[in-house]
């Protein structure tokens, strides 16, 4: 490798250390991921509030499909198919 690249990579690691370091160290300056208990507390006090009291129930009854469409390839020719018993070339 290049000795200057050597150099810059040194530094970057030493200050990605401090800063590791320096946010692992002092507390509150990131917020902790899980809540302490009064955190907890809280939003499931604003979890149970937020789910409707009555119970509201849908009637679902599936669809039945009336039609369905058919796609034609119009660019290419129908294949000509046998007739069940026949053998040999189909009469053109």
């Amino acid at each position: 490798m290049n000795s200057r690249k050597d150099i810059i990579l040194v530094i970057l690691g030493a200050l990605l250390l401090v800063a590791g370091s320096v946010v692992y160290l002092t507390p509150g300056l990131v917020a902790p991921i899980v809540p302490d208990e009064e955190g907890k507390a809280a939003a499931i006090k604003l979890l149970k509030d937020a789910t409707p009291q009555v119970d509201q129930r849908v009637l679902v009854v599936p669809r039945k499909l009336s039609s369905f469409v058919v796609q034609i390839d119009y660019l290419s020719l129908p294949e000509e198919k046998l007739a069940a018993g026949t053998e040999g070339e189909p009469k053109k």
